[in-house]
C-alpha cells in the first residue's frame, strides 16, 4: 500500500485524473472539494467499466492505454517488491 495520497478536485477531467495516476503508478486516487474536504474515491477500475460509454474516441484511447499499463505494472510481482523495497 502507497504511503502517499493522491488528490484531484471534484470538477477535474478524467484525463487529469488518468494522468495522476499514470505518473504516480497509482489505482485510487481520492476526490476533493475546492476547500479540500474529502468527498471520496476514484479508482482505475470505475473508469474502465464507464469505457464502453465513452464518445470521444481520443479519451477512450487514453483510458484504455492507461489501464493496459498500469494493469501490466502490477501484474509483474517483481516490479511490485522493487518498488516497495525502494521505498
Amino acid at each position: 500500500m502507497s504511503k502517499h495520497h493522491y488528490t484531484c478536485k471534484e470538477n477535474d477531467p478524467v484525463v487529469r485524473v488518468l494522468q495522476i495516476m499514470k505518473a504516480e503508478q497509482v489505482h485510487r486516487v481520492l476526490v476533493t472539494d475546492s476547500e479540500g474536504k474529502l468527498l471520496g474515491m476514484v479508482a482505475l477500475a470505475d473508469i474502465a467499466r464507464q469505457l464502453r460509454s465513452v464518445d470521444d474516441v481520443a479519451l477512450a484511447v487514453a483510458i484504455a492505454r492507461t489501464v493496459a499499463q498500469l494493469s501490466q505494472l502490477r501484474s509483474n510481482p517483481d516490479d511490485v517488491e522493487s518498488a516497495e523495497a525502494a521505498e
